[in-house]
C-alpha cells in the first residue's frame, strides 16, 4: 500500500507538469506531491533494509561474507535496471532530443555521481534519488561493519549508533550548506540542497532508527498504527504550513525553515504512518489487484515515468503532434504502466532470481552457509 501510494504521487506530480504552469498555486501544490512521494520511498527503503540488517545482525550474521551477500541482493535488486534505463536515456538523447553532448559527463552516471557534490545536468533527472540511496546504502551498512568490529557491545546498540550518526552527518552537511550558500528561489533549493547526495545521506537512516525502536520496545507498533498517524498527521500539516503561508505571500520562502527543520520533519511525519498504512488491507478484489501489481512494479514506474515516458510526449506536443492534453495524460499512464510492466517482467524481475541462483552465487563468491 505505501509503495503504491508512493508511486503514484510521483506520477500525479510528473502529470501536472503536461497541464498545469509552475509557477501557480496548483502547480507548486502538485509538484510538491513528487517531492512527498521521493521521500516516503526513502522511509520505506529505510524500514526495509533496516529490518534485513537488524535480523541479521540478531541472527549473528556479520561477518564480511554476509555483509557481501547483502550488497550483492541489494545490487541485483537496483542496479540492472538501472543501467538498463540509462543506456535507453543515452539513445533518446543522442537519436530523439539531440541533447546529449560531451558536456553532460555521462560517465559521472555510471558510478552515481551525477549529483553527488552539485546539481545534476538535465538528463535522466530521476536518477538523483537512486544515487543517495545508493551511497546511503553502501556508507551505512559499512560504518555498522566496522563498528562491530571495533566494540564489543550490543549489537542493537552499534545499530543505533550507526543510525544517529547517518543522521547527524545529514544535519551537520545540511546547516553547514546553509551558511555558505543562499537561495533565490525554491527550486534552486531544491536542485542545490534537497537532490544532492552529500547533503542527504540521512534519508533512509530514520527508518533504520524506527526499526531501532520497533524491535526495542514494542515489537508490535502496529496497535499503536492510529495514533502515530494522527500524529504524523499534524506533524505533516505544520511543517507544510510556513510553506503555504510564504508562498500565498508574496512568494517569499523562509529557507532557514526548509533547510534546518523542513527535510527531517517530513521524514518523521512520514515515518508515522508507516505502522498504520503498512497494515492497512482493502477487501475490493481491484484496488487489492492494483496496488500489488503497482507495488511490484513501482521501481520499474519510477525509472520510465519522466525522462522517456514523459520526455517522448512532451517531444510530440512541442512537435504539434499531440494537441489534446487529455490525450497526452492517457498516454502518459498507459505507456508508463506498459513499459514498466514490461521492463519488470522480463528484465527485473530475471535479474532478481539470479540472486538466489546458486551457480551465480558461488560465482560471485558466496559460499552455501552464507546464503540464506
Amino acid at each position: 500500500m505505501v509503495r503504491s501510494a508512493a508511486i503514484f504521487l510521483v506520477l500525479i506530480s510528473h502529470t501536472s507538469l503536461l497541464v498545469l504552469s509552475d509557477e501557480g498555486l496548483e502547480g507548486f501544490f502538485f509538484q510538491f506531491l513528487g517531492t512527498i512521494g521521493v521521500d516516503i520511498f526513502f522511509v520505506l527503503s529505510g524500514i526495509l533494509i533496516g529490518d534485513i540488517i537488524y535480523r541479521q545482525i540478531l541472527a549473528g550474521k556479520t561477518s564480511f561474507d554476509h555483509f557481501y551477500h547483502f550488497f550483492l541482493r541489494r545490487w541485483f535488486r537496483t542496479l540492472p535496471n538501472y543501467y538498463l534505463i540509462l543506456l535507453v536515456n543515452m539513445v533518446i538523447g543522442i537519436f530523439v532530443l539531440n541533447n546529449l553532448n560531451p558536456g553532460t559527463q555521462i560517465w559521472k552516471y555510471f558510478f552515481f555521481l551525477q549529483n553527488f557534490s552539485e546539481d545534476q545536468q538535465d538528463f535522466f533527472p530521476e536518477s538523483w534519488s537512486l544515487s543517495i540511496e545508493e551511497f546511503s546504502y553502501i556508507i551505512g551498512p559499512l560504518l555498522l561493519f566496522l563498528l562491530l568490529r571495533m566494540f564489543s557491545t550490543s549489537f542493537s546498540q552499534v545499530f543505533l549508533i550507526t543510525s544517529l550518526l547517518m543522521i547527524l552527518t545529514g544535519i551537520i552537511s545540511r546547516l553547514i550548506f546553509y551558511h555558505n550558500n543562499e537561495f533565490n528561489s525554491i527550486l534552486e533549493w531544491s536542485h542545490g540542497m534537497r537532490k544532492i547526495v552529500i547533503y542527504r545521506l540521512d534519508s533512509i537512516y530514520y527508518g533504520f532508527l524506527a526499526i531501532y525502536i520497533k524491535y526495542k520496545f514494542f515489537n508490535r507498533w502496529s496497535r499503536y498504527g492510529l495514533k502515530l498517524l494522527m500524529t504524523g498527521s499534524v506533524l505533516f500539516g505544520l511543517t507544510h504550513v510556513p510553506l503555504m503561508y510564504s508562498y500565498l505571500n508574496a512568494h517569499t520562502f523562509n529557507y532557514n525553515f526548509l533547510i534546518n527543520f523542513y527535510l527531517p520533519l517530513l521524514l518523521i511525519s512520514i515515518l508515522f504512518g508507516f505502522p498504520f498504512l503498512m497494515n492497512l488491507k482493502t477487501r475490493n478484489v481491484v484496488i487489492k489487484k492494483i496496488v500489488s501489481i503497482t507495488s511490484r512494479i513501482s521501481y520499474s514506474l519510477y525509472l520510465v515515468n519522466y525522462s522517456i515516458v514523459f520526455v517522448l510526449i512532451a517531444r510530440l506536443i512541442e512537435l504539434e503532434l499531440l494537441e489534446n492534453t487529455w490525450v497526452a495524460i492517457f498516454l502518459f499512464w498507459i505507456c508508463t504502466f506498459v513499459f514498466a510492466f514490461m521492463l519488470f517482467r522480463f528484465f527485473e524481475k530475471p535479474m532478481m532470481d539470479l540472486r538466489d541462483n546458486p551457480k551465480v552465487l558461488r560465482l560471485l563468491g558466496i559460499s552455501n552457509k552464507h546464503h540464506d
